[in-house]
Parts: structure tokens; sequence; C-alpha cells
């Protein structure tokens, strides 16, 4: 029984100290001192049958608390409660501080695997057999009603602080715990993307050694602090267990398996950041799926993409494949859009926003017209330009295509094309 003991709370040692004077103070004013004094042989008994209530009443426990070790327990709460009886008998000489032993009982059992809810429960009967057992020993003395409700009552409030300082040490056993599963995780992470060749073997036992479920396929998606959020906003809720993440390297990423839910809810997940999810692919590739989102993440900076708080890959496949390499994307316009050279940029826009409507409506007049909001004697106008600038590129095929790419590159580089708009068509 711990319900008796002088001990202190949570909030400060000095705090604690004051609350266990007060708590004695309180059993001296209800409890005959030979009453308390003779109390001594009950303290194995009382102990027995908080061990056996514990075990019989909270399902978490009726195999731990059973056999050998149930010894050890109750010779452990036999002792608690001589000491708290002495605290109250001699309260000079007893200044047991009892934080750190209640907290360590909480981190024990958050390392066993067993709930604070098993744990408060655990108390609760604790507290409820020491009550029974008290007042029908204190009846003995015949001490008054009145008395008893205040005894009951103080051994309420004793087993709570106990019980918070063994909930405050497996919240932070558990919190130690999650940490250091993060970490691991992180360690995956790190393996399947490392240079220049991803460790799935490593990977694939340290995931064992976490119950991670690798999965067969991954996507990544690469992260950066948006410009509006300060360093305490860009942190991350709650991404889940199925969730590889690093948010604190050089380039922070997650790897999530490619079909996980937790993808669509990323806006919520993730506030604080702006986040591009890359292709699916398989372990041995995920970095290509990194490299792919980080592009998205750089296009999106450059006006490119859609500054959206979560950008898909997947619905800008053409844009991200234009900009892989930008030095062979530099020469294919530098080389098909040479005849634009002698014209303004003003009169090379206008003619590249007609050829890439020229080239996705398959040249109807009438349709461009009504695209752009021009006339389409206007528009006839401009295609007659484009035949005399462009002549056969028109219409072979390599070169149709090739021009229809460098087109869209320079609209999109000048903002004349939409982020998000269709993609060209090219016979």
């Amino acid at each position: 029984m711990t319900n008796l003991v002088a001990s202190p709370d949570v909030p400060s040692a000095r705090a604690g100290t004051e609350d266990a004077a007060r708590t004695g103070e309180q059993l001296r004013r209800v409890l005959p001192r030979e009453m308390v004094r003779g109390f001594r042989p009950h303290a194995r008994r009382l102990a027995q049958s908080i061990i056996t209530g514990v075990r019989q009443s909270v399902p978490e426990y009726t195999e731990p608390l059973d056999g050998p070790f149930a010894e050890v327990l109750i010779a452990a709460a036999q002792s608690v409660i001589l000491r708290g009886i002495d605290a109250i008998l001699e309260p000079k000489t007893s200044s047991d501080d009892w934080t750190p032993l209640f907290r360590s009982i909480g981190t024990i059992e958050c390392g066993q695997g067993r709930s604070v809810d098993a744990l408060r429960a655990a108390y609760r009967v604790a507290a409820s057999v020491t009550k029974q057992y008290v007042t029908r020993y204190a009846r003995h003395y015949g001490v008054a009603t009145e008395m008893l409700t205040s005894l009951s009552a103080i051994i309420d409030a004793q087993c709570e602080r106990l019980c918070v300082l063994a909930a405050e040490g497996h919240a932070n056993a558990e919190s130690g715990i999650s940490g250091q599963a993060a970490r691991r995780r992180e360690r995956v992470l790190h393996l399947l993307l490392a240079e220049p060749v991803p460790d799935i073997a490593a990977a694939t036992e340290e995931a064992r050694t976490l119950r991670w479920p690798m999965p067969d396929t991954l996507a990544a998606v690469a992260l950066r602090r948006t410009d509006h959020a300060d360093t305490a906003d860009a942190s991350y809720g709650d991404l889940g267990e199925s969730v590889l993440a690093d948010l604190h390297g050089p380039r922070p990423c997650l790897l999530v398996a490619a079909d996980d839910p937790v993808l669509a809810d990323l806006p919520r997940r993730l506030p604080g950041w702006q986040a591009a999810i890359g292709p699916a692919a398989p372990l041995t590739d995920v970095r290509s799926s990194l490299h792919v989102a980080h592009r998205a993440l750089d296009l999106a900076e450059r006006g490119m993409l859609p500054a959206e708080h979560v950008i898909d890959c997947a619905e800008h496949r053409t844009t991200l494949m234009l900009f892989a390499d930008d030095l062979l994307i530099d020469n294919l316009v530098e080389r098909r859009l040479a005849p634009l050279a002698p014209l303004t940029e003003r009169q090379q826009e206008r003619l590249l926003v007609t050829l890439q409507q020229w080239l996705a409506t398959r040249g109807h007049a009438g349709e461009i017209a009504q695209r752009l909001a021009i006339h389409p004697q206007t528009v006839r106008y401009r295609v007659n330009k484009l035949q005399q600038l462009f002549g056969e590129q028109l219409t072979d095929p390599q070169s149709r295509f090739e021009l229809a790419l460098a087109t869209r590159v320079r609209l999109l580089r000048s903002g004349a094309l939409p982020a998000r708009s269709p993609d060209f068509v090219a016979e």
C-alpha cells in the first residue's frame, strides 16, 4: 500500500515536501498514534491484498503479478507502507523523497509495454483496497464515521499524487521510446537513399527490427519550409509510424508507401511545409523519386509549377520531364526557336502563344481565336507568319515535336503559359 506514504507532488521537490508535511499532519489529526503504531504488523497483509486486487481487477497485470515476481512486489509495497507509518509517527526524522521511485515505476511499466490506463487502473484498485482494509482496522479503535470519511479522502488524494508521478514517468519513457523509434526510422530512410548505392539489405533488417513493414514501392516526398512560416511553425503533426521522416537534415524529406493514405492528408499533417510527392518507385530507385520531387519544388519556386501546399508530381509529368536537364532543354529552345530571334520579345510571345494553341488544336483557326480571345483573321495572319519563319519544322514530325517542347518551355519560363496548363498535342 503506497497510499499512507507522505510523498511529494509533481511540480517540485519543495512543493512535494509541503504536500507530504500537510498529509502527515492531516493523518496525525485523524488517527490516534496507538492506532498508527499498531498498523505495522498489518503492512505485509495489506501489501498482499493490494497486489492480489490489482492482479484480479486489471487484465494487463494478471500475468506480471503472478509467480515469484509477486513476492518481490509485496515486499516492496510492505517497505513503502512501513516508511509511510514512520513518516506519520516521526515526521522530523523521515524526509524520504518518493518522486524518483514512483516516476521510475511508470518508466518500468512503459518499458514492459503496459499502458498508462492500466497503470492508473492499478492505482485506483490500490486506493480502494487500502481504504477498505484501513477502514476495517480503524473501526476496531472506535474511530468516528466522520474521521473515517476524512481518512478515505486523504488516502484517495495521496494515491492520486503517486499515480500522477507514475504517469509522468510513463509519459517521459513513452516519449523517449517514440523518439528512439523515429530516429531508427530515419536511419532506414538514409539507408534507402544512400549514395551511390542504397543499402537495401541493411534497411530491410533495420525495418524488420522496428516491425516496420517494408513496402515494395515507395514514394519520396521532398519538403521545403514555406517563406511565411517561422522555424517553430515548420514542424510536423502526427505523420504516423508508417512514415520515414528526416525533417532536420539539409534536404528534408519523407518516404512513404506509394499507396499509403497519409499522402492524401499531407496538407493537414505538414503545417509550415511545402511538399512535393515524387512518383512511385521500387526500393532500388527511390532516390530518383526524391530527385523528381525536389525538381518539382524548384520549378514551383520559379513559377513553372503551381505553388501549391502539396504538389503531386504525377499531375505534372510533362513539365518535370522537360526540365530534367536545363542544358539540354536550353539547347533545344535555342535551336528550334532561332527563327524568332529578329523579332521583339512582345512579337515573339504573341507568335509563340498562337503556335502553342495551333499545335494543340491541330490548326483550327476558329478554336484558336476563341481560346486567345482574338479575331480569326488575326490568327490566320500569325499562322502565316509562323509558316514563313519555321517552314518545314511545322510539318516534319520530329521537328514539330521538338518545336512543341521548345514552345512550351519558353512560355512557361516567361509566365505566358499558366503553370497548370494542359499538355501540348504534337502530331
